[in-house]
């Protein structure tokens, strides 16, 4: 085979190679919200999960996994996989906390940050909101009054908690919705009004309406429940600190014990050879125990 063949082939295959490595390594477009969708939390799954629904038809989950440095979100497409992640730093059960939104390749897509905003219901009044911002800090849209993360404790309560998704032009994006019956959430309910959600403009051009955004979010307020919930994992920081103290402190005891019963070991030796002088001269010798004897 010439050279010329050699090289047209090895290049072939080079550019076949680059192309698989190309396709392998592009993220997937996210899906479009449905237009009506539940998120409900999965009591018995290994990892923390939300499953999305679309009435009976599965639509995406949401898997929480443990971090000690905050918590970490891995966002899925029944159809598509794993379609981003969200992160947030350390935060407390009862806080709401700044979140941002990661493609599956770990690009920054969107920062939703806490902002004490006017209300959408009552402009003379001021709440706390999420801000959304897309990775070069272009705002893209709020949210309305945010909801407690606590249960209720008694009182007259509103049944149903409603957070409203706003775009940069006042167009509402999604209204999502809680029962706030009941004391821990276990669901939240949602429905998109924008065009994007119809298929009618691509997500690109309403980027708040993008579901790992949507997702992010009502996922957050999950936090509270779970096994890997925010006292669970509390409960263990605590429980190792004591398991450690606890080590510690054995540890400590074994050894003062050892060194106590060497130093009664010592004394007692001390005590024989100054009680018995003859065995402190055979010791000293060298004729006791070392194999000495005379012939």
């Amino acid at each position: 085979m010439s050279t010329p063949t050699l090289a047209s082939s090895g290049l072939r295959w080079l550019c076949i190679l680059l192309f698989a490595h190309g396709c392998f390594c592009l993220c997937p477009d996210a899906p479009q919200m449905p237009v009506n969708f539940t998120i409900e939390r999965d009591m018995w799954t290994f990892w923390a999960t939300e499953s999305v629904l679309s009435g009976s038809e599965l639509f995406g989950k949401i898997e929480r996994r443990p971090s000690f440095t905050g918590t970490d979100w891995e966002l899925f497409s029944e159809k598509l996989g794993k379609i981003g992640r969200a992160k947030t730093g350390f935060c407390w059960a009862w806080q709401h906390c700044n979140f941002e939104v990661y493609d599956c390749l770990d690009v920054l897509l969107y920062k939703a940050s806490l902002a004490t905003m006017q209300s959408l219901t009552n402009p003379d009044t001021m709440v706390q909101a999420y801000k959304f911002e897309q990775s070069d800090g272009s705002y893209i849209g709020r949210t309305s009054k945010l909801p407690a993360l606590l249960p209720s404790l008694g009182g007259i309560q509103q049944h149903e908690v409603e957070v409203v998704f706003r775009d940069t032009g006042d167009s509402t994006v999604a209204h999502l919705i809680n029962d706030n019956t009941q004391w821990i959430t276990l669901s939240w309910s949602g429905q998109t009004t924008f065009p994007v959600s119809h298929g009618d403009a691509p997500i690109t051009t309403a980027p708040l309406s993008d579901p790992r955004i949507m997702m992010a979010f009502v996922t957050q307020q999950f936090r509270f429940s779970g096994w890997i919930s925010m006292p669970l994992c509390l409960t263990l920081w605590i429980l190792l600190f004591v398991g450690c103290c606890l080590g510690c402190r054995t540890y400590s005891s074994w050894k003062d014990l050892r060194e106590s019963n060497l130093l009664l070991r010592a004394a007692k030796d001390m005590h024989v050879l100054t009680e018995n002088p003859s065995e402190s001269r055979s010791l000293l010798n060298g004729n006791c125990c070392s194999g000495n004897r005379g012939k």
